[in-house]
């Protein structure tokens, strides 16, 4: 029974150190060149943008969405324009936690949304990175007290 024990920790860490060491893939695209990248981030889209293997350096995949109301020229109809440009890419950023954030600005708002699992920056919640973690975990400590 320890040599099972032993076998299904290293197979956990020998899992772990294999997901570590491969390359980063993230979504690769901005709505400013293409309107694929856009919300919503369907299964559809995802297919035509496809994901790109990231810098060995890369530490995160992030997405950028802005949003601009506009009261210039272009305010001819009573309404203010508004401008959406959504950036997804890899992103260099070595101790930075997993995560969103906002900030507003005069007329406008941007959201930076960090992750650090392959094409984790389709827009969807970073639930399942972290459901992951805690199988992971959960099944670990199984493990080493059964």
């Amino acid at each position: 029974m320890p040599h099972l024990r032993t076998m299904w920790l290293g197979l956990i860490s020998f899992s772990t150190i294999v997901s570590i060491g491969l390359c980063l893939n993230c979504y690769e695209c901005q709505s400013k060149d293409d309107t694929v990248c856009l919300d919503p981030f369907t299964d559809e889209r995802k297919d035509i943008v496809g994901d790109a293997e990231c810098d060995p350096k890369a530490t995160h995949c992030v997405k950028y969405k802005t949003v601009m109301h506009l009261l210039d020229s272009g305010f001819i109809t009573g309404r203010a324009r508004e401008i959406v440009v959504v950036s997804r890419f890899c992103l260099i950023k070595p101790g930075a936690s997993d995560g969103c954030i906002a900030v507003e600005g005069d007329g406008s708002f941007y959201i930076q949304c960090l992750c650090s699992t392959d094409n984790c920056n389709s827009g969807r919640s970073i639930l399942p990175s972290i459901l992951t973690v805690l199988v992971t975990c959960l099944t670990a400590l199984w493990v080493m007290w059964r």
